[in-house]
Parts: structure tokens; C-alpha cells; sequence
């Protein structure tokens, strides 16, 4: 999330930031999105979940191997607009979120 907190311009969502995409035409990518290969990537899973991202394949194994359960937590964490400042970085939320998500890292949570 550094990479976002740097610059919360380089969220791929809409203008008003109420719709997020894997990739924009300008070339933005999403958490997920940038770890889409090109070879990979296809606009048909724009509007989809993680859940269809493993469907069709579309993500490196190293990607899949964190599960997808870690996977929608950080796609939420990138998505929600709650969870961002523009031009600052995280919300408190948002802190808040990457908390939780560290809480369930240290726990075990995210393990097949």
C-alpha cells in the first residue's frame, strides 16, 4: 500500500473514485492489477472479484499462493475510498484496516 500512500492518484478508480479497475486506458493498475502479466491480463475481468480473477487464471502463482482471502482484504483496502485521503495516503480507516490485516497475517488466518 506504500505505493498508493505515495500517491493516491495511482489508484486505478474512476473519477470521484467510485469504481476501481484492474487496469485503466491510462495505464493505472489496482493492487491486484499490477500483478497481472500482461500475457495474462484480459478486459473481460473488469467488473470481477478475485474469486473470478482465479477462475481465469489471470494471476502469477505467486500471487495465488497468498490465497484469495488476503487477496479481497487488500483489493478492499485498495478499492474502498473510505480508506483514503486524497493526496495524503491512508485514513485513519484505513490504518485501521491494514491493522486488521496484519492482526490476521500474525493469527494464521490466511493460510490454506
Amino acid at each position: 500500500m506504500k505505493y498508493y500512500s505515495e500517491d493516491t492518484s495511482r489508484r486505478a478508480v474512476t473519477i470521484g473514485g467510485s469504481y476501481c479497475y484492474y487496469r485503466t486506458d491510462d495505464g493505472r493498475k489496482c493492487a491486484i492489477g499490477r500483478h497481472i502479466p500482461d500475457e495474462l491480463y484480459d478486459i473481460s475481468i473488469e467488473n470481477k472479484g478475485i474469486d473470478d480473477i482465479f477462475e481465469h487464471n489471470c494471476i502469477s502463482d505467486e500471487l495465488r499462493e497468498l490465497g484469495i482471502s488476503f487477496l479481497m482484504n487488500v483489493q478492499e483496502l485498495h478499492d474502498s475510498n473510505g480508506y483514503w485521503v486524497s493526496g495524503e495516503g491512508l485514513s485513519t480507516e484505513g490504518e485501521k484496516w491494514v491493522d486488521y490485516i496484519k492482526r490476521r497475517i500474525i493469527e494464521g488466518k490466511y493460510l490454506s
